[in-house]
């Protein structure tokens, strides 16, 4: 039994075989199957995924309006993932983003964010910060049915608790 050869520099075109007449993988298809974390392997997921926002969400990413950057930076604060204000970065914090759908739910998250396109000063206004993140976390809760939070009340208690979110408070 022939053990297919699936380094990621053994590329070949149409099918070809390598010199053990054993099949190979594009490096991109590497990289999706591989079990790391990377664009390839979320855009894999992605698409995979039985609802429209997914195809979306991976479309921003293939065109560029969307870029991701892979971190194995160790994070102090439970976030996995970060949209800086006003650009089409996600920054994903593999430490704590977990598996390949749990990462893509937090890109589709970011990427909500990305679209809400919210200024820092808009984004200190409690109210709107609110409404922001229940709209982000309710895109991940579509992406990800194990996700924790599965209401807006959770959510709510969350962003309430957390020091990431000063400005959301109950009253």
């Amino acid at each position: 039994l022939a053990v297919p050869n699936l380094a990621p520099n053994s590329i070949s075109a149409g099918g070809a075989t390598g010199s053990a007449g054993s099949s190979v993988l594009h490096p991109d298809l590497w990289a999706a199957v591989s079990g790391k974390v990377n664009q390839q392997s979320v855009l894999r997921a992605l698409r995979g995924m039985d609802i429209p926002e997914a195809a979306a969400v991976a479309s921003l990413i293939k065109r560029g309006k969307v870029e991701l950057n892979f971190t194995d930076e160790l994070l102090t604060i439970p976030q996995g993932a970060v949209q800086p204000w006003q650009t089409n970065q996600i920054t994903i914090y593999r430490n704590y983003s977990g598996d390949v759908k749990q990462t893509a739910s937090l890109v589709a998250h970011e990427t909500e964010h990305y679209l809400q396109n919210l200024t820092q000063a808009e984004y200190a206004d409690g109210v709107t910060a609110i409404k922001a993140e229940l709209g982000a976390y309710s895109v991940q809760r579509r992406f990800d049915p194990t996700f924790r939070l599965r209401t807006d009340e959770q959510v709510i208690d969350y962003l309430v608790s957390e020091k990431l979110y000063p400005q959301i408070t109950r009253g």
